[in-house]
């Protein structure tokens, strides 16, 4: 379709800075006006249009009058350079547990259902992974915790938003462990689906809570890995009628 104009825009942010977007216009044999936008204003143009156009990658504004393209044009780069944002201190933790077992009514714990009065509760349960014949826990069973102290940040667009994360320190440094934040994030060499994870608001509460949570993790980690990761100790351990989650009987 024919071009027929380029339109140049020009849009000041709060914080004093201009930016210069420059868009072509079109105008197609139906008489109808349009645009193609880059894909960076996606959010905004769905927040402006209150519903997408997309053809060929690109966000394609439509629009009965030329007045009325470059004013939504317009609405769009706006909202795009200039949204509200707004931050939340929040708690980002996954708890995840990969088991299968059987229960009687009384809750004791059995290996599989052939054991007396046992049955399966655990297949319909997304605690444990939802385990079964068909779908075995890989490698063994497992428990997962991860939590991290997070600045959570709105940026709204209109009608929509985007949002990302970046770590809280509750205003201090990532290198101290003074506050119940920096106690949290002091746990490293993990990380998080930020858009699987379950999310609360921060609190000193809640990250002391979840750094002991993990401090045990690390704990029973090491406490198991001692006595079983090499062949010689857990032979040992095994002889003696140990538990690598208690002390052996015959240890001091």
């Amino acid at each position: 379709m024919p071009q027929l104009k380029v339109t140049s825009y020009t849009i000041k942010t709060e914080g004093g800075n201009y930016h210069y977007p420059k868009v072509k216009i079109f105008v197609s044999a139906k008489g109808e006006f349009y645009a193609n936008l880059e894909p960076e204003v996606r959010v905004s143009a769905e927040g402006v249009m209150k519903q997408r156009f997309i053809e060929d990658n690109k966000i394609k504004i439509v629009a009965s009058s030329l007045d009325k393209l470059e004013s939504l044009v317009k609405e769009i780069y706006r909202n795009h350079y200039q949204p509200e944002v707004i931050k939340t201190p929040v708690i980002l933790y996954n708890i995840e547990s990969h088991v299968s077992f059987a229960q009687d009514d009384e809750g004791n714990i059995f290996p599989n259902a052939t054991y007396p009065n046992a049955s399966w509760k655990n297949h319909e349960d997304k605690r444990f992974g939802n385990h079964y014949s068909s779908n075995p826990s890989k490698g063994g069973y497992s428990l997962t915790i991860g939590a991290q102290a997070m600045l959570k940040i709105t940026y709204k667009y209109g009608n929509s938003e985007k949002v990302s994360y970046e770590p809280y320190y509750k205003g201090s440094s990532h290198l101290g462990r003074e506050n119940p934040a920096q106690k949290l994030n002091s746990w490293v060499s993990f990380s998080l689906d930020y858009e699987n994870c379950q999310e609360m608001p921060y609190s000193d509460e809640a990250a002391e809570f979840f750094y002991n949570l993990l401090y045990g993790m690390a704990k029973i980690s090491k406490m198991i890995q001692d006595n079983t990761f090499e062949k010689e100790k857990l032979l040992q351990l095994i002889a003696t009628g140990g538990n690598p989650m208690l002390p052996s009987p015959n240890k001091e």
